[in-house]
């Protein structure tokens, strides 16, 4: 039998600005952890003035953590915010929710980067969510194109249950987390008007967005099993994450996100481990390269690591479906034997898996590992490229 439902939090908080309301919430779900079956996590719901606004899945569990939730536009006054915990949508482990803060403050169109809170889009999850594949992040980024400004969103996944496993996702993406941008639109600068917006969706296609909104957020849903979004579809899980990382693609791999959020990597493996105990799987046991790579039509990549006893390690692992293909940032990982140092590798380079003889280039190398917490440190290794 379940322990009967913990009461709601609330929150009267004098809104002093108006604009895109940020609740900073203090939280932890006593006797769950991500890695521990039937009690992953504890599922709430947050409400503004009686209005339900989000779920919030608590993924850290019994840790004391801050989760931020984008609540909307609000008005100048007072706004009443509550948080209740839903044994329904709850792995039937989780005992109730312990709140330790909670602060509401806004985003007002002042803000540099009130335009990303103003179009973030909202989420409905699947309904196994509180236990699979949560979206962890809202990753953001702008740019000027003429007379429009484009905006585009992705969500963070803690993994991915089809398509790529997190094999392959470490050797192409340099994360066991799954990242997929998911909308984006143009906004006319000097009127405000938004001539243009996507959805990127299943089969990354990208079709026009003639769907829901909520006080003009988009409202996507997720309709496959590897995180793709549709304009269609709901489900008990509406995720309104608030958009902590502005990404310039010109700058550096979208990945880079991570290195501030050591705890998603820790979930995606804790979730790895418990899905599948067969599979040994450790992101402290990698280094982790980020280039910039100008790769021919076709051209295959791989990373390589020389150890000083002479082992070579590739991070393709020798496989042709774990190869990287791409122009631009990117980020791979080598999986080093357990208890490896940057002291022992000799050396960092790269080699092509095609045939193709035009040149490639590859610039900007940067390399880390993980501690014990999973926060990444930085090695400078010797490299040949």
């Amino acid at each position: 039998m379940r322990t009967p439902q913990t009461p709601s939090f609330t929150l009267t908080q004098n809104v002093a600005v108006a604009g895109e309301g940020r609740l900073r919430l203090m939280a932890a779900a006593p006797g769950c952890d991500w890695g521990r079956s039937n009690a992953e996590s504890a599922v709430v719901s947050v409400a503004v003035d009686g209005t339900p606004t989000a779920e919030l899945v608590l993924h850290q569990g019994e840790i004391l953590s801050e989760y931020m939730v984008s609540l909307g536009h609000l008005e100048r006054g007072t706004a009443l915010v509550s948080v209740t915990f839903r044994p329904d949508l709850s792995p039937p482990g989780a005992r109730g929710v312990k709140i330790e803060n909670a602060t509401v403050d806004t985003i007002p169109q002042t803000h540099p980067d009130y335009l990303l809170w103003r179009y973030a889009p909202r989420l409905y999850g699947r309904p196994d969510n509180a236990t699979s594949d949560t979206p962890l992040l809202l990753l953001a980024r702008h740019r000027h194109e003429g007379a429009y400004t484009r905006l585009a969103y992705a969500f963070v996944w803690s993994d991915q249950d089809s398509d790529r496993g997190v094999f392959k996702r470490m050797a192409q993406d340099g994360t066991p987390n799954d990242i997929d941008w998911v909308y984006e639109l143009y906004l006319e600068r000097k009127t405000g008007r938004i001539p243009k917006a996507v959805v990127l969706g299943a089969g990354q296609l990208t079709d026009p967005l003639r769907g829901r909104f909520v006080g003009g957020h988009p409202v996507l849903a997720t309709s496959t099993k590897n995180n793709m979004v549709s304009v269609k579809g709901s489900s008990p899980l509406l995720f309104a994450l608030a958009p902590v990382w502005v990404y310039d693609e010109a700058e550096a791999p979208r990945e880079r996100a991570l290195d501030a959020f050591p705890w998603a990597l820790e979930l995606a493996a804790k979730e790895t481990q418990r899905e599948d105990s067969l599979t040994s799987f450790d992101p402290r046991n990698y280094l982790y390269v980020s280039f910039h790579a100008t790769l021919p039509t076709g051209g295959l990549l791989a990373a390589q690591v020389t150890l000083k006893n002479g082992q070579q390690l590739y991070s393709d692992r020798n496989s042709p479906t774990l190869t990287l293909f791409k122009s631009g940032w990117g980020r791979t990982a080598i999986a080093l034997p357990p208890g490896t140092i940057p002291s022992q590798i000799a050396s960092l380079s790269f080699i092509r898996r095609d045939k193709n003889q035009a040149p490639h280039r590859i610039q900007s190398v940067t390399t880390h590992v993980l501690d014990a917490q999973y926060r990444p440190q930085r090695a400078t290794l010797p490299s040949a490229f």
